[in-house]
């Protein structure tokens, strides 16, 4: 007979695992095995836990500034999701929001938009993801678009699309690979949208649109 271990018990063994790391592990392969501890702690739904991992390694890594902001908002947006809904933080799916029955009304007499009124990128979702995330702009305008993903050194590794788009509501999906096809490695990436305008008659200053947003992928 097979039995099931929970999550708890998964965790805690990859606390002892994390403990028994050799002294003279390199600095980069303990920030990595913080990092991802931190990450197994969210996605398995010990909050408390991951807090207390989070000030240890603001304390052992003060530096590492990508890595805390990326937490800092990490943090920040699941407490707003527990105050709009049930959180679900299963196992490889990165946090995944559950709405509320009170608000399921909401739309259901709205009037369905069609073109949006300004440019913007929403965050990517889920994040932390494997292995693929959802990404989601807005184009007011018809605009040549480039969407692509940079690594931490700032180097493009894949292009989502890069090309001419007719204003509306737009979703891509980006499933972890390079542009060569090859799985890239767990951590943070950056995704960059930048739209530009292609009809005359706009508003200067709102031709051309920028966004940066940061998204941790997770084998």
């Amino acid at each position: 007979m097979i039995v099931e271990r929970t999550r708890s018990e998964k965790f805690t063994d990859a606390i002892a695992l994390a403990e028994s790391t050799p002294a003279n592990f390199s600095r980069a392969g303990k920030l990595e095995g913080s990092v991802q501890l931190l990450l197994l702690a969210l996605r398995t739904g010990e909050v408390a836990r991951a807090q207390t991992l989070f000030s240890q390694f603001k304390s052992a890594y003060p530096d590492e500034d990508i890595y805390i902001e990326m937490f800092q908002d990490m943090f920040k947006h699941l407490d707003q999701d527990l105050k709009g809904g049930a959180v679900s933080l299963e196992s490889g799916t990165g946090l995944q929001l559950v709405k509320s029955n009170e608000n399921a009304t909401e739309s259901v007499n709205s009037t369905e938009q069609t073109v949006p009124t300004s440019f913007a990128m929403a965050q990517n979702y889920p994040n932390p993801f494997n292995p693929t995330t959802n990404i989601r702009y807005d184009l007011p305008l018809n605009s040549f678009v480039t969407l692509a993903v940079y690594n931490l050194r700032g180097q493009k590794i894949r292009t989502l699309f890069e090309g001419t788009q007719e204003a509306g509501f737009k979703t891509s999906q980006w499933d972890g690979r390079n542009d060569s096809g090859e799985l890239t490695a767990s951590g943070v990436y950056f995704l960059r949208l930048e739209a530009k305008a292609v009809e005359d008659f706009s508003p200067q200053e709102s031709r051309r649109f920028v966004k940066t947003e940061k998204m941790v992928f997770v084998k």
